[in-house]
């Protein structure tokens, strides 16, 4: 039964692998969407008293009950506006507060499909948690190769190519590396 989970995640990274490598056979499908609200001058007022920690949870609780973003990567600040990332797989979402304008823009940009999964192979903006099952199935394949090989042990008196391949799959990436990659 281990297996059905290793293999089939197995496949998504082995698709995500010719994904990354080549990726000019995809298109790019980016799409931008902006919302933008006016905020009260009475948040405006009791935010421009506030010290900058408080300015800051002040802002990213404001941001968070709007657009559901949480904490942000990065926040950079000037005295005419507050930018906060949150980078995801796939794209990222800016939020900025204007304070001339008294405005929060919210940015949102998803690179598509190809985008997404090339994130998620990478780990890129994905959490704990994806890196965690990441490492699960790498090890589910450690597994799988370290069986394979007992089972070639077990089975090559039967078949003399065996060692010959193995040595040859060893011998592909190192001799590839050493004669083409400068």
């Amino acid at each position: 039964m281990s297996s059905a989970f290793g293999l089939v995640t197995l496949i998504f990274f082995s698709v995500t692998g010719i994904t990354l490598n080549h990726p000019e056979w995809f298109s790019s499908a980016r799409s931008v969407d902006v919302a933008s609200i006016d905020v009260e001058n009475s948040w405006m007022t009791a935010f421009g008293r506030a010290d900058e920690r408080d300015q800051m949870h002040m802002l990213t609780q404001r941001v968070n009950s709007q657009w559901g973003l949480g904490v942000p990567q990065t926040i950079d600040r000037d005295e005419l506006e507050w930018m906060l990332d949150y980078p995801r797989p796939g794209g990222v979402s800016v939020v900025v507060l204007d304070m001339e304008q008294q405005r929060l823009t919210h940015e949102r940009v998803d690179d598509g499909v190809v985008s997404l999964i090339n994130d998620l192979h990478k780990g890129r903006h994905a959490g704990l948690e994806w890196r965690l099952l990441v490492d699960a199935v790498a090890v589910v394949c450690l597994l799988f190769a370290f069986t394979g090989i007992i089972l070639l042990v077990a089975h090559a008196t039967k078949r003399r190519s065996t060692w010959p391949l193995v040595l040859l799959g060893a011998l592909a990436p190192l001799g590839c590396y050493g004669l083409f990659v400068p």
